[in-house]
């Protein structure tokens, strides 16, 4: 049995469709937030959120693309009027264990991008 000490509030996830972040929004849904993740696959996000409520949101984007954060906000604000808690979670390493002294600067760039927008 949960507390619901998150009840009414309302959390925003990246990476919220798998792993550590669909853990986290199930359990911040099970504390009473409402959820909204993002992810960059449709459908890992619709199984998704057959594991949280029909209050929840899902979002398929990309977060290193301002457009696409900037309209998962928008949707968020429309759907919720507000963000009480956000979860950065979406992430990536480069393709294999590569130094950043060696890694070509679109490789930087592409995890830059998504690990830290």
């Amino acid at each position: 049995m949960s507390s619901q000490k998150l009840a009414g509030k309302v959390a925003v996830i990246t990476g919220g469709n798998s792993g550590i972040g669909l853990a986290t929004a199930q359990l911040f849904h099970a504390e009473g937030a409402k959820v909204a993740i993002m992810g960059r696959d449709q459908k890992s996000i619709d199984t998704a959120l057959k594991t949280l409520s029909t209050d929840s949101l899902g979002f398929a984007g990309d977060v290193s693309s301002l457009k696409d954060l900037e309209t998962f906000m928008a949707k968020v604000n429309k759907r919720f009027g507000r963000i009480d808690t956000l979860f950065v979670n979406a992430g990536v390493t480069s393709n294999g264990p590569t130094p950043v002294a060696t890694a070509s600067e679109d490789e930087f760039d592409r995890v830059f991008a998504i690990n830290t927008k």
